[in-house]
C-alpha cells in the first residue's frame, strides 16, 4: 500500500513511517522530513507523490494543540483527488474532520484495515447530480451508485431503477459518467457497469 504521510507532528510521523515501512508499505511525503521548504511538487509536479505516484490512502498525523500548517497541505490535495484520508489523534478542532476517518488508538491497524478502494465522495456527488434529472424525478427512485478506485482506474457501477424508458436509462448513465469525470479527471480510465437495463414495469 502506498501511504501519503501528512505529518504536521513530525516526531510522531517519523515513528509511524518507520512502523509502516517495516510492514512493507511505501510511505511517501509531500515535504522533506526536515526543514520548512515548499512541497516537493511546487516546482516540478513529476515529484509530487499525489500527482505522479498515486496514493492509496493519506494519513494525517497532527498535533491536536497546534494550528494546521503548510506541512498539512498534502491532505487538501488528497481530499481534492478523492484519496481516502485517515487522521491519527483526530479531534473535533481538526480542519480535516469533515473529510477524514479517525484512526483511533491503533493507527497502524486502522490504516491496514481501511477500505482504500471506496470513494463515497464521488458517490455523493453523482447522486446529487442525478437527483435533479427529469428521468429520476419522474421515476421517484434513485439509481444505486457505487464507485471504487483500483490502481489508476475508477470502477463505476450503476443499478438503474425499474420503469425507465430507454432514453431515460441513457440519460442517467450519461450524466453519471459525466459527473464522475468532472469530479475526478485524474484517473486514467473509468470502467462502467450498468445493471437493470430494459427493466420496465
Amino acid at each position: 500500500m502506498r501511504i501519503l504521510l501528512v505529518d504536521g507532528d513530525q516526531s510522531e510521523g517519523t515513528v509511524l513511517a518507520g512502523q509502516l515501512g517495516e510492514r512493507g508499505h511505501d510511505v511517501v511525503r509531500c515535504f522533506p522530513s526536515e526543514g520548512h521548504t515548499l512541497c516537493v511538487g511546487a516546482r516540478d509536479t513529476s515529484k509530487c507523490p499525489v500527482e505522479s505516484l498515486g496514493c492509496d490512502v493519506a494519513l494525517i498525523v497532527r498535533d491536536a494543540e497546534t494550528e494546521s500548517g503548510l506541512r498539512e497541505m498534502g491532505a487538501v490535495c488528497a481530499i481534492r483527488r478523492h484519496i481516502p484520508v485517515i487522521e491519527a489523534c483526530a479531534e473535533s478542532k481538526s480542519p480535516f474532520a469533515t473529510w477524514s476517518t479517525p484512526a483511533g488508538t491503533a493507527v497502524i491497524e486502522a490504516v491496514e484495515d481501511f477500505d482504500t478502494g471506496s470513494r463515497p465522495g464521488l458517490v455523493s456527488a453523482i447522486e446529487s447530480r442525478l437527483a435533479t434529472l427529469p428521468a429520476v424525478i419522474r421515476l421517484g427512485k434513485m439509481p444505486t451508485i457505487a464507485v471504487r478506485h483500483k490502481e489508476s482506474r475508477l470502477l463505476l457501477n450503476i443499478s438503474l431503477p425499474p420503469g425507465a424508458t430507454r432514453a431515460e436509462e441513457e440519460s442517467i448513465i450519461t450524466w453519471a459518467v459525466r459527473c464522475l469525470r468532472e469530479e475526478d479527471p485524474h484517473s486514467s480510465t473509468a470502467d462502467v457497469m450498468v445493471q437493470g437495463r430494459g427493466s420496465r414495469v
